[in-house]
């Protein structure tokens, strides 16, 4: 009963975590990852590793993926290796990386479904100690037929007392899940009182659900999608074939793959294509494995190398060849395709189908770190800066989107003074003059994101059958065939009727609305609208709904919102893209811009930044404003579109020209930085200007910058003050971090300690580095008490932990003297080498010292790092290369 309870709230974390309520999600997993869930503790480390409800902390997503890895669970395993391989909350350790890798690769046959299959094979043979171990495993995520085993193990007594309380839970959980065996199981123990209270009418209502998914059979699905498809009938053919490829049915896969290739019903996909001619391949559907390795020799798709790749190591629908699974792998990899490009690092760690070489794994994973900074950076006008913040404004009325959030990133390196370094190591000064903000404002996701239609329901003209990917009838006409149920055995018929003969009948047959002219759907839809502006949503949804189905567009987009914020229905993001799509397909502005969102967002079906420029692109020429910007965002990235600034510029202007402050704000950087306009820092200033008035947080901030650092308008640290002060109130972490410093130096502001740190702590709470780290030098040079040095190394940690250099130096500095933290010579030398690496020629000359001093001291190290610091111009490293040349002489 326990184990069942355990399983129903960890399938309830992640079904919250799919559906992105991590406040849910994260106390269900806590508590689950320490009753040894490796199912918990890995989702713990993804949502660390991405900031999911949570702070982003790549040491605590470390920490959770050490927990599950060693575990030996091989999503995890891979997932350390990653963290090694790009010293993320790790060192950068590619040994470590392929140990970790070379784990996770040998526990490939150890999959669910692997792991399934010898389960089952081991009830089969009556060896119920392993199938238990191995159900129960499998059970906990949330494997249907691992629960209904273990329904059936303890309502036998199989290898356990029997427990009909037990098995009923058990089988509940998979009839849940719409398990065809669990489902009639479970109606017969209603039936008998089984474990369960005598309940007819429960009996009644779960073998008819049974029933139901009898009647949909995989193969008389099958046969009902070759019909349509031979009638043309693409549209239907595609929403079975989806159906049965979603329950893993091989030929299905094979040739839904092929509808998105020539684009049958959906509009054509290359990608969708080979991702479903894989799946099919994988259980070894001949046609499947030859369409792959055609578009992978013939066409050079990178995907289909690197799926071919897949398929020869590890045995799917071929046999077994490292070195032709290397081969193609490469041949993705050098086209750039990043998966493949890891996949090599990888490859070359474990010495697999090709020699092992640690120096070209080192080099893979080089090539992977730089594909991610030039991707990172196509998306910029100039190079990266060091936080990324965003502020969201949802829209919630009907009149715009509710889906749309802004936000943007900042950056600002303070003139900071670091403490003092070990004996004889002299203090560094270092600045760095503020940045104004360079990239275009993203458009980020916020709480009302929804799911996107998935392609079966796009509105595409029909394309004639390709009479090489037809789908041919092999069964005989007139032929009835036994139904087989999803657990591979004939499928026993099911009365359900039966047990109802004494319960009452409560549905009614349905009546046909009559058919009404405009000017009773005007009145009838602005009777649904005050229904909705009153907030009475149940019936707006069907007041709504009955317009909508009559091909009422505003309807249309109204039953989108209300399916996507769950007013009057249940939240449904698919249903609420569906109408959207009705809606757009008839030109409404809005739902067009909306579905533009769902494919930028990746929302319910893969991400397709063609499809997002298309919808926006519609949208936009209605003069939908925010569609304006974010077509303005694409041509500036160039995704989705070929990047082009001028075009860029000229959206953007149009979004500016409605008031729109983000717009107004991308415009000011294109002529701030002269990108598809002249360059003039006049028009720079009066966009960011419009922008800021409006209350826009980046603008502001980035008004602030300007006027403190004098960049393209008279330095002025009271106006400085004044647009920081407006950001940092509304929460944007580097403007509180620069009012911070203006209050702790008096520039613009009455000095203020106080308040410096104030400002420094709320946006040092919201993880900024720099902030983290200028908090530590306030508590550091403020107060000389032992808390003070406690409370500043524990700043300059967390910000260490991030990345920042200078806080890397000082906590070495700490560590090294004993302040704040216990002495630790050792623990200095790691941090003074994270700073050394990063330039800091402090730590390369405090480096350099502690190996020199070090017993017994190490003259090669000491001398490394001080040739690095006098390369910089350090006097005090020079001396000590003198000091070192007269010891060895």
């Amino acid at each position: 009963m326990k184990s069942a309870i355990i399983t129903t709230k960890l399938k309830q974390a992640i079904d919250a975590f799919d559906g992105r309520n991590y406040a849910i999600a994260h106390p269900i997993f806590l508590q689950a990852a320490q009753q040894k869930s490796t199912i918990a503790q890995f989702h713990l480390g993804k949502m660390y590793e991405q900031g999911l409800g949570v702070n982003q902390d790549y040491v605590q997503a470390a920490n959770y993926f050490r927990q599950a890895a060693e575990r030996g669970y091989p999503p995890a395993q891979a997932k350390l290796g990653e963290f090694y391989a790009n010293g993320l909350g790790l060192p950068m350790d590619y040994r470590q990386a392929a140990e970790w890798f070379s784990k996770a690769a040998d526990q490939q046959d150890k999959t669910p479904e692997h792991r399934l299959h010898e389960a089952c094979s081991a009830y089969e043979v009556e060896d119920f100690d392993t199938a238990l171990s191995t159900f129960q495993e499998l059970a906990q995520e949330n494997d249907a037929v691992a629960q209904f085993h273990l329904g059936e193990m303890y309502s036998a007594g199989k290898g356990v007392p029997t427990d009909f309380q037990q098995a009923a839970d058990w089988y509940e959980l998979a009839a849940k899940q719409d398990f065809v065996p669990a489902q009639v199981r479970l109606g017969r123990m209603f039936a008998n009182g089984e474990g369960v209270q005598k309940d007819y009418r429960a009996a009644a209502e779960w073998l008819m659900k049974a029933a139901e998914r009898e009647d949909d059979d995989n193969e008389n699905l099958f046969e009902q999608a070759q019909n349509a498809y031979r009638q043309n009938d693409y549209a239907n053919a595609f929403n079975m074939l989806e159906k049965l490829a979603n329950r893993n049915h091989d030929a299905a896969q094979y040739y839904l793959g092929s509808m998105y290739k020539y684009g049958y019903s959906v509009r054509q996909d290359n990608e969708q294509a080979i991702e479903w001619y894989m799946k099919s391949a994988k259980q070894g559907y001949p046609d499947a494995v030859a369409m792959v390795r055609e578009l992978a020799s013939k066409h050079s798709m990178p995907l289909a190398m690197f799926g071919l790749g897949e398929l020869y190591g590890s045995a799917l629908g071929v046999e077994q060849d490292d070195v032709q699974a290397a081969d193609w792998f490469l041949r993705a990899a050098q086209r750039g395709y990043v998966p493949a490009q890891i996949k090599m690092a990888e490859w070359y760690a474990q010495g697999r189908g090709v020699a092992r070489d640690y120096l070209q794994a080192s080099a893979w994973y080089g090539k992977v770190a730089q594909a991610q900074a030039a991707g990172q950076a196509q998306q910029a006008f100039d190079a990266e800066v060091a936080q990324v913040n965003s502020t969201s404004t949802p829209h919630t009325r009907p009149t715009i989107s509710p889906t749309v959030t802004y936000g943007g990133n900042s950056s600002v390196k303070p003139t900071v003074v670091q403490p003092s370094a070990p004996p004889t190591i002299q203090s560094l000064k270092t600045t760095d003059d503020a940045v104004i903000e360079s990239e275009v404002a993203q458009t980020s996701q916020s709480a009302n994101d929804f799911q996107s239609i998935s392609p079966n329901n796009q509105q595409v003209d029909d394309v004639p059958v390709n009479p090489e990917n037809e789908i041919v009838d092999t069964q005989p006409e007139n032929v009835e065939e036994p139904i087989i149920n999803e657990n591979g055995e004939v499928a026993e018929v099911i009365d359900g009727a039966a047990l109802l003969q004494t319960v009452e009948e409560t549905e009614e047959p349905v009546e046909e609305e009559p058919k009404i002219n405009e000017e009773e759907q005007a009145q009838q839809f602005q009777h649904a609208l005050t229904s909705y502006q009153n907030q009475d949503f149940d019936n707006a949804f069907n007041e709504f709904k009955a317009l909508a189905e009559q091909g009422h567009a505003e309807a249309q987009y109204y039953l989108g919102i209300l399916y996507a914020q769950g007013w009057g229905v249940e939240q449904d993001e698919r249903q609420a893209a569906v109408w959207y799509l009705k809606a757009a397909d008839q030109g409404h502005a809005a739902a067009q811009y909306n579905l533009g969102m769902a494919y930028a967002k990746g929302l319910g079906i893969m991400q397709n930044m063609v499809e997002a420029s298309y919808w926006y692109t519609q949208a936009a020429k209605l003069g939908y404003v925010q569609a304006q910007n974010n077509l303005g965002e694409l041509y500036t990235s160039g995704e989705g579109v070929n990047q082009d600034y001028a075009q860029a510029a000229e959206w953007f202007t149009k979004a500016a020209d409605q008031g729109d402050a983000i717009a107004q704000y991308n415009l000011g950087l294109a002529y701030a930085y002269g990108r598809g306009v002249e360059q003039s820092d006049k028009k720079a200033l009066e966009y960011t200007l419009l922008a800021a008035e409006q209350g826009n947080a980046i603008a502001q901030y980035n008004l602030g910058v300007r006027y403190e650092s004098g960049q393209g308008v008279v330095q002025n640290y009271t106006e400085a003050a004044k647009w920081y002060t407006k950001a940092a109130e509304q929460g944007n972490p580097s403007a509180q971090n620069n009012l911070g410093l203006l209050y702790a130096d008096g520039n613009g502001v009455e000095k203020d300690t106080d308040k410096a740190a104030d400002w420094c702590e709320k946006a040092a709470d919201q993880g900024h580095a720099d902030a983290q780290f200028n908090l530590g030098l306030l508590y550091a040079q403020s107060t000389d008490t032992e808390e003070g040095q406690r409370q500043a190394a524990a700043w300059y940690a967390k910000a260490a932990e991030q990345g920042h250099s200078g806080a890397q130096n000082n906590l070495a500095i700490a560590y090294f003297n004993g302040w704040g933290v216990e002495q630790d010579h050792e623990k200095a030398i790691v941090w003074y080498r994270a700073a050394a690496e990063q330039g800091v020629v402090a730590a390369q000359y405090g480096l350099g010292w502690l190996y020199f001093h070090s017993s017994p001291p190490n003259y090669e190290l000491a001398e490394q790092w001080w040739q690095e610091a006098v390369k910089q111009g350090d006097q005090n490293a020079q001396r000590g290369l003198d000091e070192l040349a007269k010891r060895r002489a």
